[in-house]
């Protein structure tokens, strides 16, 4: 399974692991090495 998040800085991204990294280690999940794309530009649709 592949699973894509976006992030608004390295920070946030960092941060999120620090939470996320215990929580998939105590369910004996192994989430591997994150591959990380940087965006120059997001386009969004209007509501």
């Amino acid at each position: 399974m592949k699973v894509s998040l976006l992030f608004d800085s390295k920070e946030h991204f960092e941060s999120f692991g620090a939470k996320i990294g215990p929580v998939l280690s105590e369910m004996g999940i192994d989430p591997g090495e994150p591959e990380v794309i940087e965006l120059h530009k997001v386009i969004r649709r209007k509501k």
